[in-house]
């Protein structure tokens, strides 16, 4: 593999990853300006989880997919590396965040792939235009708490109330979603 070899010429230590036939593991942390062929976009950097998205997802060749919570791009641009015909939306709610998505895209080279727009998925009346999706693919805002054990300070910022709150976005955000999808869809 080309990525394996360029990271090992530049020293850095990695392995394939035996959950994800597209993830190399680095041994050790590294800043992503050292990696090798991220800047031009030859690799991305994502935790494992998100990398197993593009393959829990796998929409067939062409699929109208729908990145509802797109930013910061990575989950919808893993899907577009593995598969440049598939039509994806990316929405998100932040116009900031949406541009580091849209960022994200131009890196990797999918940004002609791919058509963003900063909207509540939730809000379908806003945006939608009644053709079903065949995938949608959602990574709800979240409370973080399951990334604690990286990011201790997250136990600080988080109270009953944000839980609570999150849990009404996200219900709101999958019957939205349900409702977009086409029956057999993904």
């Amino acid at each position: 593999d080309k990525a394996l070899a360029a990271l090992a010429e530049a020293g850095i230590a990695a392995e394939p990853s035996p959950l994800s036939a597209d993830a190399l593991r680095l041994a050790e942390p590294s800043p992503v300006n050292q990696l090798p062929g991220f800047a031009d976009g030859a690799l991305s950097v994502q935790d494992l989880s998100a990398q197993c998205a593009a393959d829990a997802l796998s929409p067939p060749a062409g699929a109208r997919v729908l990145d509802a919570c797109a930013a910061p791009g990575g989950k919808s641009a893993h899907l577009l590396e593995r598969d440049p015909s598939l039509r994806l939306l990316a929405l998100d709610i932040d116009a900031r965040r949406l541009a580091r998505a849209k960022d994200t895209y131009a890196r990797t080279g999918v940004g002609e792939h791919v058509q963003t727009q900063v909207a509540d998925a939730s809000d379908t009346a806003a945006w939608w235009d009644g053709t079903p999706f065949d995938a949608i693919l959602l990574d709800a805002p979240c409370s973080a708490t399951g990334v604690i054990r990286r990011q201790p300070d997250v136990m600080f910022h988080r109270r009953a109330e944000d839980i609570e709150a999150l849990v009404g976005v996200q219900a709101r955000l999958l019957e939205a979603c349900w409702a977009m999808l086409r029956p057999g869809g993904v």
